[in-house]
Formats: structure tokens, C-alpha cells, sequence
């Protein structure tokens, strides 16, 4: 679904999926009734209690679709959840309506622009992260997932680095955040920078691999053979694919 490092220090993809999916996926055992009305099929739709599966929740937003009732919430909640089950495809077109009917839902932005980063449309999650910044421009997770796919993009290092250094700003010493400015200085080769990012980093979520992994990668580059390869190994020792994800993002030992 996603090209992340299972322990990589927490990105709000993740934290969006694995929320959404904790709402989505339980079902409790009372709840097998169909909605009996409006105010039963929202509640099952919005699903905040996690009371009830995807396909319940999924179910009653197209009750309330089809019944041209509160149809931005509705198509915002089914694209939440087409996300949190991996169907990408869907949860695109139920945001892109959510968008369209609501121009001010930040949420539906940010979440849209996490799917266009992870498969590859940077250009696209960047502007649906200004959106999103737009609406609410001191959000710190935001701003560092648009740091981190410019990083991935491979340009518009300067802007990165502003987005990365205002999220810090917002949240000080956050592992994920110094990751990315971390991942940008590297594909910069600014590798001193590069290694005091990832080495706070690692201090502040000492059991991600892909910090340690990427301090490895700037210690090599720094002339520190023996201890970049240290570091490249444990990394993957905690995460045999973290080579592999980082050849993916451009970066090859």
C-alpha cells in the first residue's frame, strides 16, 4: 500500500492509515442491524466508536450519499475508508468529490495528497499539501510530509528544508521530522547535516531502521567506512527491506 519502513519514525500516512483502520476493521457484536434512520446510518458511517466493520461503515456513507444528505461528510468518511483498506483508487475519487463539494476540508487534502506522494504524483501531493497549508498553516505534519516529498522528488531542495525547518519549529526534536530534513540534506550531499539529523533522529526513536540506516549512508559518505557499515547493517538486521526502500528513493549505498 505504502513505500515506508514498517518502524520508520511515525509519518502521518501511517498514522492515518493505521487510525483509520483501527475505526474501519472492528466490528462489535451488536452491530449487525441495519441503520433504522438518518441519525443510525451517520453514526455508522462517521463509525467514531469503531463499533462497526469497513464494509457496515462503507454501507451507510452511500445510504447518506444516495439520499443527497450531508453528501460531503459522507463521500470524506467513505473515502477515509476506502483508504484505511488499501483501495486507493476509490478513496481518490470519494476525496476528489469530498474536495468538491467542501473546498475547506483540510483533512480530505492532506489525506488525498499522502496517496499521490505514495505512488509516485509529487507533484500533485504538493499541491494538495499547500491546499491543505492553506487552510491550516501551522499544521507540523503537513508541513513535513511536503518537505519529505520534495525530498523524494529530488528538487526544490530550499523549499524543503523552510517546510522541514517551520515543522520543527512547530514540534522540536520530532524524530520524523528530523528524518526528513535528514533525507533531504543526503540527497543534497550535504552529508554532515545529513548525519547530525539522522543521529537526533536516532536519539529521539532510537529503534527506527531507517534512521540508522541513513546515518549509515552519511557516515560512509563522510569517509566513516567502519561505522557506516555498522549502522547499515543493524539497520538491517531490524528491517531486511530498508536497502531496498532507500534504492527506491534514489539513495544507493
Amino acid at each position: 500500500m505504502v513505500k515506508t519502513s514498517p518502524d520508520r519514525p511515525a509519518r502521518s500516512w501511517r498514522t492515518w492509515i493505521l487510525a483509520i483502520a483501527a475505526i474501519a476493521t472492528v466490528t462489535a457484536c451488536a452491530a449487525t442491524s441495519q441503520p433504522v434512520n438518518a441519525e443510525e446510518s451517520w453514526e455508522r458511517c462517521e463509525n467514531n466508536g469503531g463499533a462497526y466493520s469497513a464494509d457496515q461503515q462503507i454501507e451507510s456513507c452511500t445510504s447518506i450519499i444516495e439520499a443527497n444528505a450531508n453528501r460531503a461528510a459522507a463521500f470524506h468518511q467513505r473515502g477515509m475508508t476506502y483508504a484505511a483498506t488499501g483501495d486507493l483508487a476509490r478513496a481518490i475519487m470519494d476525496l476528489n468529490e469530498a474536495i468538491r463539494l467542501d473546498r475547506s476540508d483540510s483533512q480530505a487534502f492532506h489525506v488525498r495528497g499522502l496517496i499521490h506522494r505514495d505512488q509516485g504524483n509529487h507533484r500533485q501531493a504538493i499541491a494538495d499539501f499547500d491546499e491543505a497549508l492553506r487552510l491550516r498553516p501551522n499544521d507540523a505534519a503537513v508541513l513535513n510530509e511536503r518537505c519529505w516529498a520534495r525530498g523524494l522528488m529530488g528538487q526544490e531542495y530550499e523549499q524543503a528544508l523552510a517546510d522541514c525547518d517551520a515543522a520543527l519549529a512547530l514540534q522540536p526534536g520530532a524524530a520524523n521530522v528530523l528524518n526528513s530534513r535528514a533525507f533531504v540534506h543526503l540527497r543534497q550531499g550535504a552529508f554532515q547535516a545529513a548525519f547530525d539529523d539522522y543521529d537526533a533522529s536516532v536519539r529521539a526513536s532510537p529503534n527506527s531502521a531507517d534512521s540508522v540506516y541513513g546515518r549509515g549512508i552519511a557516515r560512509l559518505r563522510l569517509g566513516q567506512g567502519a561505522a557506516g557499515a555498522a549502522d547499515l547493517a543493524t539497520a538491517s538486521d531490524r528491517d531486511p527491506s530498508i536497502q531496498r526502500l532507500y534504492e527506491e528513493r534514489g539513495v544507493r549505498r
